[in-house]
């Protein structure tokens, strides 16, 4: 016995593009260019699979204001914040997430 959920046909296999390397989370496009909902980065319209985006801090002009993070656990951000978002939407089938325990200022 298998926890599958049941659909009533088959759904197309879609590839998530483009995520941020370090959240792991899909862009956002407001026209101008890709943002991470998570730590800010920005990339142009045009940008190509591996190029580097801007920092939050060198396109807006003003330090962030969330937890320093190292890169390498960036991703926990990301989980939390899309858990965040579900739980936003679906309360009642969406428990609310515990906030990554990071160690702060490393």
């Amino acid at each position: 016995m298998t926890d599958y959920i049941r659909l009533a046909e088959a759904p197309r296999w879609v590839l998530q593009y483009p995520t941020c390397s370090a959240c792991v989370v899909e862009l956002e496009n407001d026209g101008d260019g890709w943002t991470c909902p998570c730590c800010g980065t920005s990339w142009a319209n045009d940008a190509g699979d591996g190029d580097a985006g801007d920092l939050y801090v060198d396109w807006a002009g003003e330090e962030a204001t969330g937890p320093i993070t190292p890169e390498n656990e960036a991703h926990l951000w990301g989980d939390y914040m899309e858990r965040m978002d579900r739980h936003r939407r679906f309360p009642k089938l969406c428990p609310e997430p515990i906030r990554p325990n990071l160690k702060a200022g490393v």
